[in-house]
């Protein structure tokens, strides 16, 4: 079922400064006003002013990029991670930045979104199950409390489990993982020296890196 979603368009000027600086490891005297330390110093806090207030608006500007195309929980659930991280840096702008209203007045916009992605999440997780959530293989499911989320393991009896099926789990319960949960899908070796132990066949993070193997446990 495709859902028709409303974007919110993200209109932010990204502040781009060029100085550099540089930091020592050992203690100087105190810099004068007008000293190269002091207007190197004032340069490289610039900097990193202006480095968090960008990422912050790179980070909105790819969650509204992917807010486009979402359709699925775990789409949306990635939709959900960046805007969270957008708000986050945004409220890490320090006072002294220039860019500090315009950051605390952003993170306050991109929580109406965060929201909506959520909205999004219970929609598509409880829509009729497809094809592929029936076809899940045999498995059993744990939980723990993880960070703002979940670690949800999932535990089969198949040595033979394939990568699309581990990638299908993971998928089933993202959306029960929540933001800043994980989903770790586990599976035997059969061989030496393992012995049947279960081992963490694939992982995610839920951090729009998508799912990574662990092929390495079972060669």
């Amino acid at each position: 079922m495709r859902i028709n979603v409303c974007v919110l368009a993200v209109c932010t000027e990204a502040l781009i400064l060029s100085t550099t600086g540089c930091i020592s490891d050992n203690p100087a005297p105190e810099a004068q006003p007008n000293s190269p330390q002091a207007i190197e110093s004032t340069a490289s806090n610039q900097s990193t002013q202006a480095n968090s207030f960008r990422d912050a608006v790179n980070q909105a500007m790819e969650a509204a990029k992917l807010a486009q195309t979402a359709k699925t929980s775990e789409e949306w659930t990635k939709v959900a991670a960046s805007w969270q991280q957008s708000i986050n840096l945004m409220k890490a702008v320090p006072e002294a930045s220039p860019n500090y209203e315009t950051a605390q007045k952003k993170a306050v916009e991109y929580q109406t979104n965060l929201e909506y992605a959520h909205q999004n999440i219970r929609t598509t997780a409880n829509s009729s199950p497809s094809p592929s959530v029936v076809a899940l293989p045999p498995h059993r499911v744990s939980e723990t409390p993880l960070g703002n989320g979940k670690r949800i393991q999932v535990d089969t009896n198949n040595p033979q489990l394939t990568h699309d099926e581990c990638s299908r789990l993971a998928a089933n319960y993202s959306p029960t993982a929540g933001q800043g949960g994980q989903i770790v899908i586990q599976k035997p070796n059969p061989d030496a020296p393992w012995n049947g132990k279960l081992l963490p066949f694939c992982v995610d993070n839920l951090d729009g890196k998508g799912v990574f193997f662990n092929d390495f446990y079972f060669q």
